[in-house]
Order: C-alpha cells, then sequence, then structure tokens
C-alpha cells in the first residue's frame, strides 16, 4: 500500500495512519537477506542478489551449486566436484529445516558460496534510517493519532477550542481576548508529548 502523503518529521501534523503507511511501504522495499558466490580470496563475479527472505536467498544458492555442477565437464576429473555441488546444493535446500533463518558460508568445487544478512536491511541509508524513525515512533502510538507540531500548538488550542465550545463568532469578544498561548499551555497537562528526529510533538489519542 502507498503512503497516503510525502511525511516527514518536522511536519506541523502528522498521522499515525500515514506514518504506518510509510513503514509498509518502506518494508516492502527491503531485501534482508544478501547471497553469492566467489573464488576464495576474489571478488565476485557478480553483485551478490538481494532477497526478502533467508529461504529465497538458500534457494538461490543452492540453485547456483546445482547449475555450477551440470555446468562441469564429462571428463572423470570432474565427478568428485559435481557430486559434491549437487550434494551440498540439494542438502542447503534442507538446511531450511533445521536453521531457518541462518547465515551460511561454505566453499564448495573450488568457489564460495555464502547468505548473509544486509547491512541496512537492504535498503538505502536514509531510507533504513526513516524507517528505523518511523517504527520508533509508532511503538509509542497508535494509528488513529494524530501529532501536532510543538510549533503548531497554540493554533491546534484554537482549532479544539472552536470545535467544543459555542463560538458562534469567534473573531469577536469575548474570544479575540484569550490568551490563547496560555489556554494551550494549561491543555498540554492532558497530552503526552513524543520526539521524533528531533522534533517534538503533541499525541492527538482518538
Amino acid at each position: 500500500m502507498a503512503y497516503q502523503r510525502e511525511i516527514q518529521a518536522g511536519d506541523k501534523r502528522l498521522d499515525g495512519r500515514d506514518i504506518e503507511a510509510r513503514i509498509e511501504e518502506l518494508e516492502g522495499e527491503r531485501k534482508p537477506w544478501v547471497a553469492g558466490w566467489n573464488m576464495p580470496g576474489y571478488m565476485p563475479d557478480s553483485e551478490p542478489a538481494g532477497f526478502e527472505t533467508c529461504d529465497e536467498a538458500r534457494e538461490y544458492i543452492a540453485q547456483e551449486m546445482v547449475d555450477a555442477s551440470e555446468a562441469l565437464g564429462d571428463g572423470a576429473e570432474y565427478d568428485d566436484r559435481r557430486a559434491e555441488l549437487h550434494d551440498t546444493g540439494e542438502a542447503l535446500q534442507r538446511l531450511a529445516e533445521t536453521a531457518p533463518d541462518s547465515e551460511y558460508g561454505e566453499t564448495v568445487g573450488g568457489h564460495h558460496y555464502w547468505i548473509s544478512k544486509a547491512e541496512n536491511e537492504g535498503l538505502a541509508e536514509d531510507d533504513y534510517n526513516e524507517l528505523v524513525m518511523w517504527r520508533e515512533a509508532m511503538a509509542e502510538i497508535g494509528r488513529d493519532d494524530n501529532l501536532i507540531h510543538e510549533s503548531d500548538w497554540v493554533d491546534y488550542a484554537e482549532e479544539l477550542a472552536g470545535d467544543v465550545c459555542d463560538m458562534k463568532n469567534a473573531s469577536a469578544w469575548p474570544f479575540n481576548c484569550i490568551d490563547w498561548a496560555k489556554a494551550a499551555d494549561q491543555l498540554a497537562a492532558d497530552y503526552s508529548q513524543i520526539e521524533i528526529d528531533g522534533e517534538t510533538y503533541y499525541v492527538d489519542a482518538r
């Protein structure tokens, strides 16, 4: 699900549902497992592949081993290497039963095959940091909560008064004489606060 609108820490108003949707979008881009193979001591022949699950990474490496065994020549000098690659590839596919989410590394047939956790869960650093930020925020609020930035708090208090009080003409006396900053300070006692990336918000729990 694509999130409803562009959001960032520092916005005057934030909605828990928008934060939740942004988390879902970022998590949908994660590739937390990477897998590849190379000759020991050398860089990989190709870029490591990213996967959403360890099972997918394991199946990829297992198939790479099987393919490598089938690509060897027909001579008897390849029989041992072919059998080792084929047997290890099949064993790796069965590994899910005993170690479903484990990293892996093994040198087979002259190449090193590996599976590991991706740095930053496979996201660009900025996206990963954003994901962590929103996850931490959602651990403290609910999806139906609204967040009001401290810089917008006085305006929020005035809006709330308009919603709950009989203010037929809010621009006239006595409403135009109200010290809204003082009213906002008193209102704040009934709200919790949360900090997101150095920005302070009041939580309007609904």
